[in-house]
């Protein structure tokens, strides 16, 4: 075999290698990386209670991908009662950007009102769940 067939076969293992190594790290930064720009973009031209579409489209497409890849899950809460009152639902919201700033969560109600689908790390599942049931939701 020659030295460039060599060469070449030797950058190739080293690349199958390093993406075998790193890639799913690499997917994972890039899908954290276009969230935020879909929810900073969701900040700029939303409301409280309204999303501009294809932003929040792009939010959820990079939020189902992290799901994919394990750096989110999703788990589904009961709700003790019907939904929450705007007033509080935008003070929940206000706390929840306090204490879980990164930004990759997102709550869902059912649209009956019975039960409420959360999506988030992993590792801040138990905070979400406290801070869920102090606001009397239950999982």
């Amino acid at each position: 075999m020659s030295s460039s067939k060599t060469a070449a076969l030797v950058i190739a293992v080293v690349a199958v290698l390093a993406w075998g190594l790193f890639g799913h790290r690499l997917w994972v930064r890039y899908h954290i990386w276009r969230a935020h720009a879909a929810a900073e973009m969701m900040r700029r031209y939303g409301t409280p209670t309204t999303m501009p579409v294809a932003y929040s489209a792009r939010f959820t497409h990079h939020q189902r991908a992290l799901i994919r890849l394990g750096y989110l899950v999703e788990r589904r809460f009961d709700l003790s009662h019907s939904l929450p009152t705007r007033d509080s639902t935008l003070k929940m919201q206000a706390t929840t950007q306090e204490r879980f700033p990164e930004g990759l969560w997102s709550l869902g109600p059912a649209s009956d009102g019975s039960w409420i689908n959360l999506t988030a790390r992993p590792d801040e599942m138990e905070s979400w769940e406290i801070l869920l049931a102090d606001n009397d939701w239950k999982r």
